[in-house]
């Protein structure tokens, strides 16, 4: 059985070991945070939006939980600066 490290535990990298669990590997979580830390102390930092692809794959792990709950958009506008004074 392979062994596999996930460094994160934001959204994505718990996607993905579930996903991974749920086939078989073995895999170790590492955070800067405990999970009571996580349930019991954390704030939000941003907004996520995920995409059709990333909500198919909660789906077919079991794990769209929120789905009727959460807002659904049709769009986005985004502005990047990619230098601080560059507008």
């Amino acid at each position: 059985m392979r062994n596999i490290a996930i460094i994160g535990s934001g959204q994505a990298a718990l996607l993905a070991a579930h996903g991974l669990l749920g086939a078989g590997y073995q895999v170790t979580l590492y955070s800067d945070r405990t999970a009571s830390q996580w349930l019991n102390e954390s704030r939000p930092t941003g907004t996520a939006a995920r995409f059709h692809i990333s909500l198919e794959f909660e789906r077919e792990l079991g794990l769209n939980h929120w789905e009727k709950e959460a807002p659904k958009g049709e769009g986005v506008h985004l502005t990047f600066c990619p230098a601080k004074d560059n507008r």
